[in-house]
């Protein structure tokens, strides 16, 4: 053998990693949502609306999270999604429209920035707002009254560690 051997000494690219972390994440998420309770699916035409109505284009993981599941009650999760109203009596799901204008009417910290929707709260005056404006994935930020901090840069990430209590 010599003292440079590549075969021995190669690396696999960095986004083989990436992926394989990806679709693991992935895999992850869509487990714990089928533990949860889902409003059910919505359809492309809702969603559009949704974003003419907020002003906003939803990211990808978003869209497609409200695609298949709507909104969701998981252990130690609720995101809030699109819900009709008629399915949701009494409220089982938040539905992203009524809470974003609710917060906005009230003046809640973080909706200064019309990219900026709620997706989640803690219960105890922090909200997880989704920054639409950042793309692909869409950031996520925690807002209340002592401050703010980017806690995710994707949805899934979020809602797994959400989930598991690693969040505040």
């Amino acid at each position: 053998m010599t003292a440079h051997d590549p075969l021995r000494t190669f690396r696999r690219p960095w986004y083989i990693d990436f992926v394989t972390r990806s679709a693991d994440t992935y895999a992850e998420f869509v487990d714990l949502l089928a533990s949860g309770h889902s409003a059910g699916p919505v359809p492309a035409q809702e969603v559009e609306a949704a974003e003419q109505e907020l002003g906003v284009c939803f990211p990808k993981q978003y869209r497609d999270f409200l695609m298949r599941y709507g909104a969701i009650l998981a252990p130690g999760l609720e995101i809030y999604g699109l819900v009709e109203p008629v399915l949701n009596d009494p409220p089982l799901w938040t539905d992203i429209r009524r809470e974003t204008r609710r917060l906005r009417t009230v003046g809640q910290v973080g909706t200064e920035d019309a990219s900026f929707l709620p997706i989640a709260d803690d219960g105890f005056g922090n909200y997880y707002f989704l920054n639409t404006a950042a793309a692909p994935e869409g950031e996520i930020w925690m807002i209340g009254p002592y401050g703010r901090e980017i806690v995710s840069t994707n949805l899934y990430d979020f809602a797994l560690r959400r989930s598991a209590g690693s969040l505040g």
